[in-house]
């Protein structure tokens, strides 16, 4: 049966639309070049493969990677449509690795990279998870305390007639507030409109270039986030260079790897330097603000000694320890400052209350 337009159209949506998390992609990557070594035809590897019990979108996805290759596409044309789970990166590594006849070489690479971005991501989000926890179970007290102690304390001063302290009028307004509907509506409507204005925001290169600024901004976290995406930039021009790709390509991919708005944005400065004849280390010494000292410095060394492959795998251990140090310091201030900030909201409370039962206390 012939598919019309508008059917096509939707199954290339869909392809760019299903993802699956890397580290799943990192273990299929791993399987394949295995059985490949092992002798199996990349037909057979995939129909293994096919079966995926824990992410059955991706067993759909390594199905039409093999009808794919059975109609006569290679591997790295066939996972190209799939742009959310297999990232330009893959299938640029993958072609090089066809045209060189090392192709498990190049799954083997593809799987360590993925896996040791999936590393570094989820020791991002641990140092994370505890602060949030942390803030939305405090948010929840402070929210119990508003909608159920408080108002049995606005019945006890209204049959006592007690003058109430500025402090206690702003405490029973938030608590009236916190039980009226409408002003949930509202809340809701504007942080509804503050997310999409951000989204919105991110989308375009000059907000996402402004909000990645603010982020960077922010002690400790903003450290983080640029050793993060300065390991990632690492880890993939390492892949690229090793596997025989060319500087300008490897550092186009490795650019767009990292995710950060700022080294994509030089991009384009990047490829005028290299072509009129500029190093990538002179390159970066142009531009102290977006790349390292560190990173210069290991680049410097690579192009010296004609290794840049080896000077990217040091400075990709470099930034991955960096991210990890500053994953536990994040955790090590956060988590006496909500703690800080969950007593303060509390003696506030205690205090608001107290207040006026202690001027009734003392008019008697």
């Amino acid at each position: 049966m012939t598919l019309s337009e508008p059917e096509i159209a939707g199954q290339e949506n869909w392809r760019s639309r299903v993802k699956t998390p890397r580290r799943e992609v990192a273990v299929f990557s791993r399987h394949l070049s295995v059985m490949l070594q092992g002798g199996v035809p990349l037909t057979r590897c995939l129909e293994c493969l096919t079966q995926q019990e824990k992410f059955p979108n991706f067993g759909v996805v390594v199905d039409e990677i093999g009808q794919a290759i059975a109609e006569g596409h290679s591997l790295s044309e066939s996972v190209a449509p799939f742009s959310r789970t297999f990232p330009p990166l893959y299938s640029r590594m993958l072609k090089v690795g066809e045209s060189s006849g090392q192709l498990t070489v190049a799954l083997d690479r593809l799987a360590n990279w993925l896996e040791q971005d999936e590393k570094t991501f989820q020791k991002i989000k641990q140092a994370i998870t505890y602060p949030v926890i942390v803030l939305i179970s405090g948010f929840l007290l402070t929210l119990g305390v508003f909608c159920f102690v408080i108002p049995e304390f606005v019945v006890i001063f209204s049959d006592l007639k007690v003058p109430l302290p500025f402090l206690t009028q702003i405490v029973l307004l938030i608590s009236a507030l916190a039980r009226n509907p409408g002003a949930w509506l509202l809340a809701m409507m504007i942080g509804s409109g503050s997310y999409y204005a951000l989204k919105q925001s991110a989308s375009h290169p000059v907000g996402a270039m402004k909000l990645y600024g603010l982020l960077l901004a922010i002690p400790v976290v903003g450290s983080m986030v640029k050793c993060a995406s300065l390991a990632r930039l690492s880890s993939a021009a390492e892949m690229a260079t090793a596997n025989g790709l060319s500087l300008a390509p490897s550092l186009d991919l490795a650019f767009k790897a990292s995710q950060n708005p700022l080294i994509l944005n030089d991009l384009d400065g990047l490829q005028s330097s290299l072509s009129s004849g500029l190093s990538l280390s002179e390159h970066m010494r142009i531009n102290p603000t977006i790349f390292d000292p560190v990173l210069i410095q290991v680049v410097i060394g690579g192009e010296e000694s004609a290794s840049l492959d080896r000077a990217f795998a040091q400075a990709t251990n470099h930034y991955d320890s960096e991210v990890y140090i500053h994953a536990d310091r994040l955790g090590a201030v956060l988590e006496p400052l909500l703690l800080m900030g969950v007593a303060f909201v509390i003696g506030l409370l205690l205090l608001s209350v107290f207040l006026p039962l202690y001027s009734l206390i003392s008019a008697l």
